[in-house]
C-alpha cells in the first residue's frame, strides 16, 4: 500500500518536484536538487533546508471535508485516490510514532544500566512527528562520486545533519525500492481489478536492488543541536568542500544497506553528532554477469530502480506559520509604545516575514501555488497584511526621527494661525517628535548609559540605519536570486519560474519585472515608502544627514531633498493626528471663522444701506447681490 501511495502522489505530477536551493545563503549560487521531494504535515507547517522553505500539504485535511473539484481531478483515473494515499502516509506516521516510543524507552534503559542510574531519565527526546519529507530518487549519471567511500558509490543525498528540528527529537525514516518494471506497472495501473495483495511490499527484484542503495553514517560533533554556535554554522556554510565538524581522528564512515520496506530511527541526540547520506552503487562494471543471472534481465541491472524515503520529523515551533503570525499580532499591539528595543524588534520581524516567508513562497512559482494555495491562501494574506502594517510603522519611526532633527534645527516659526493646516500639523509633530526622542534619551540617562545629544545618534538613528541597510541588501540579493540563470533557462511558460511578490511600494511595484504575476485584490501588500534598493539607499542617505543635524542643530546639515518628499502622496491616515493636534486646529479654525463672520456682517451692513438709498431714489435694489452676500 505504501508503494502504491507514493506512486499515486507521483502520478499527479504536482507533489514531487525538483527544488532550486541556495545552500550557502543569499547572494550565493543556486543549485538544483538531484532528488524530487514533497512535504506533508500538520496544518501550517514548513521545513527549511539549504536556503529554501518548503510549505506542507496538510496530511489530515480530508478527514472532515468533502473532496474538492481539484482533488477529484487529481485522482480521477487512479485506482487509489490522492486522499487515500495521504491517509496511508499519515497512518504510517502514527505507527512510526509508536515505535519511536518503544525505542526511546529501550535506549533509556540501556543508558541507565551503562551509567549506573536507576531512576533518572537519560533520554531527552520525545516521540512525535509533525511533518514528513518524502524523497523520490533514482540513479543518474549526474550524481557525484563519494570520495570517503573510495569513489565506489555515488551520492544521491549528500552528507548532512537534518536542520530546523526540535532538539533531541527523533528522525524516523521508512524507505521502499521499486524495480523499473514494478514502478511502470504501478504507474500504468488505471483500474481496480487487481487486489491490493497482488502488490507486495518487496519482490525478489526489489530485494536485490535494495543492496544498491545504502545509508552512509559518519561522526560530526555538534553538526546540529543546542550547542551548535552561530560561528560554527557560518564557517560550515562558507566551506563547500568539507564540513569542519568532521575531524580527522573520528571513526571512519560506514554505509549500511536495508531491505525495501524497512524503517530506521535516529534517536535522541544522534542527529546532533552524526551526519548521514544516501548512497547508490550502480557500477555496471562490477558483477554485471552475476546480477544478470539473478534478475534475468540485463536492462534491470543498468538502474538501481526508484527509491522512496518518507522521513518523519518534529520541527521547532518557529517553522509553523501560526507561530510567526502570533508574533506579528503581539508586535502590532505595541505600536503605541516608543523605544529603540521596540523599534528594533519590529524591523527584525519585518525582515523575517519578508525574507523567510513571503518571498520563500512566491519564488517557488505557479507549480507550488497550484496545489497549495487552497490551504495557504489565508496564511499568505495574513502575512501580507502584517507586512503592510510594519512598513507603515517603519514610515512612522522614520518620520519621528526626521521631525525631531528638524525641530532641533528650529525650522518652525512663531506664526500660529495664519499658516496652512498641513503646516500646523507638521509643527506639532516636530515638537512631539523631539519630546519623544528626549524622553528616550532621558530614560537611558537614568541607566547611566547616555550623556548628551551625540549619544542619540548611537541610540536611535544608527540602529535604524543599520537595519535599513540590511533590508536594502536583502532585497537586492533576493532580486538576484529571483533572476538566477537556472530560472532563465526554463521555458517562459514554466510553472517553476518565480512569481512576482505582490509588494506595492510608493510609486513602484514589485522588484521583479520578468516573472509571472498572479495576484488578487486581497493578495497585495502596500508600503508608503519607496522600498526598492535605490529608494532605501536614498532614505538611508537622508537619515544619516538627519542624525548629523540632530547633533549640530544646524539647518545646513539637513538633507537637501528629504525622503518625505518621495512619500508626500501617501494618505494622512498613515500617521494619524493626535487629540492635541485636533484641538489646536479646531481653536485656530474657530478664530479664523469669527474673523470671517465679522467681515461678512460689516460688508452686509454696507450693502443694505446702499440698497435703501437706491429705493428712496426710485431705484429697485439688486436682491440677488444681497442673497449672495448672505
Amino acid at each position: 500500500l505504501l508503494q502504491k501511495a507514493f506512486v499515486v502522489l507521483e502520478k499527479t505530477g504536482i507533489f514531487f518536484r525538483t527544488d532550486i536551493t541556495q545552500p550557502f545563503g543569499l547572494g550565493t549560487k543556486c543549485a538544483n536538487t538531484y532528488v524530487t521531494r514533497c512535504l506533508l504535515g500538520e496544518d501550517g507547517t514548513t521545513y527549511k533546508y539549504l536556503g529554501l522553505r518548503m510549505f506542507a500539504h496538510p496530511w489530515n485535511i480530508f478527514e472532515n471535508e468533502e473532496r474538492s473539484k481539484d482533488d477529484r481531478q487529481m485522482s480521477e483515473s487512479e485506482s487509489m485516490s490522492v486522499e487515500k494515499a495521504i491517509q496511508i502516509i499519515y497512518e504510517l506516521n502514527q505507527q512510526l510514532t509508536q515505535r519511536t516510543k518503544i525505542h526511546l524507552s529501550d535506549l533509556n534503559q540501556k543508558r541507565r544500566k551503562t551509567r549506573g542510574q536507576t531512576t533518572s531519565t537519560m533520554v531527552k527526546g520525545r516521540a512525535g512527528f509533525d511533518v514528513t519529507l518524502i524523497n523520490r530518487m533514482q540513479d543518474t549519471s549526474e550524481l557525484k562520486r563519494e570520495p570517503t567511500m573510495n569513489d565506489k558509490v555515488r551520492c544521491s543525498v549528500s552528507w548532512h545533519a537534518d536542520s530546523s528540528l526540535e532538539h533531541y527529537s527523533t528522525i524516523a525514516v521508512y524507505h521502499t525500492i521499486l524495480s523499473p518494471s514494478k514502478h511502470s506497472e504501478l504507474l500504468s495501473n488505471n483500474n481496480n481489478d487487481k487486489h491490493e495483495d497482488e502488490f507486495t511490499e518487496s519482490s525478489d527484484q526489489d530485494e536485490l536492488l535494495s543492496t544498491r542503495w545504502s545509508i552512509g553514517l559518519r561522526v560530526a560533533h555538534d553538526s546540529e543541536g543546542p550547542h551548535t554556535s552561530g560561528a560554527m554554522n557560518n564557517d560550515r556554510k562558507n566551506n563547500s568542500k568539507e564540513d569542519l565538524r568532521v575531524e580527522s581522528n573520528n571513526p571512519p564512515s560506514i554505509a549500511v544497506s536495508l531491505p525495501s520496506g524497512s524503517a530506521y530511527f535516529l534517536l535522541d541526540d544522534f542527529n546532533h553528532h552524526h551526519q548521514h547520506a544516501v548512497l547508490v552503487n550502480n557500477d555496471d562494471n562490477n558483477n554485471d554477469n552475476d546480477t544478470d543471472n539473478n534478475i534475468g534481465n540485463n536492462n534491470k541491472t543498468k538502474t538501481a530502480g526508484v527509491r522512496y524515503a518518507s522521513t518523519h520529523r518534529l520541527l521547532r515551533e518557529g517553522h509553523n506559520v501560526n507561530f510567526i503570525l502570533e508574533r506579528c499580532k503581539n508586535t502590532c499591539a505595541k505600536f503605541h509604545k516608543k523605544g529603540v528595543k521596540i523599534w528594533r524588534s519590529e524591523q527584525l520581524l519585518l525582515n523575517e516575514i519578508e525574507s523567510e516567508w513571503i518571498r520563500q513562497f512566491y519564488v517557488q512559482g505557479l507549480a507550488l501555488r497550484k496545489y497549495l494555495w487552497k490551504y495557504w491562501e489565508d496564511y499568505i494574506h495574513q502575512l501580507l497584511r502584517y507586512w503592510s502594517l510594519l512598513e507603515n510603522r517603519t514610515k512612522q519611526v522614520l518620520d519621528l526621527l526626521r521631525y525631531a532633527a528638524e525641530e532641533r534645527c528650529d525650522l518652525s516659526n512663531n506664526d500660529k494661525c495664519n499658516k496652512q493646516r498641513a503646516e500646523r500639523k507638521v509643527k506639532q509633530r516636530r515638537k512631539k517628535a523631539l519630546a519623544s526622542v528626549e524622553e528616550i534619551l532621558e530614560r537611558s540617562r537614568n541607566n547611566n548609559t547616555m550623556k548628551n545629544y551625540e549619544d542619540v545618534v548611537n541610540l536611535c538613528y544608527d540602529p535604524i540605519i543599520e537595519l535599513l541597510e540590511e533590508r536594502a541588501t536583502m532585497r537586492l540579493l533576493w532580486n538576484k536570486r529571483e533572476n538566477d540563470h537556472l530560472y532563465k533557462i526554463m521555458p517562459k511558460d514554466s510553472d517553476y519560474r518565480p512569481l512576482d511578490v505582490p509588494f506595492q511600494f510608493q510609486g513602484r511595484t514589485s522588484l521583479l519585472t520578468q516573472s509571472q504575476q498572479v495576484t488578487t485584490v486581497e493578495e497585495k501588500a502596500i508600503s508608503p515608502l519607496d522600498g526598492t534598493t535605490e529608494g532605501l539607499q536614498q532614505i538611508i542617505h537622508d537619515m544619516k544627514y538627519f542624525a548629523k543635524a540632530f547633533v549640530s542643530g544646524q539647518k545646513s546639515d539637513l538633507p537637501k531633498v528629504s525622503f518625505s518628499m518621495i512619500t508626500s502622496s501617501v494618505k494622512e491616515t498613515i500617521t494619524p493626528i493626535t487629540k492635541e493636534e485636533k484641538e489646536d486646529n479646531t481653536q485656530c479654525d474657530q478664530q479664523q471663522q469669527q474673523k470671517q463672520q465679522g467681515r461678512d456682517i460689516h460688508n452686509n451692513g454696507k450693502k443694505k444701506k446702499k440698497g435703501k438709498k437706491r429705493k428712496n431714489g426710485n431705484t429697485v435694489g439688486n436682491h440677488s447681490d444681497g442673497a449672495n452676500t448672505k
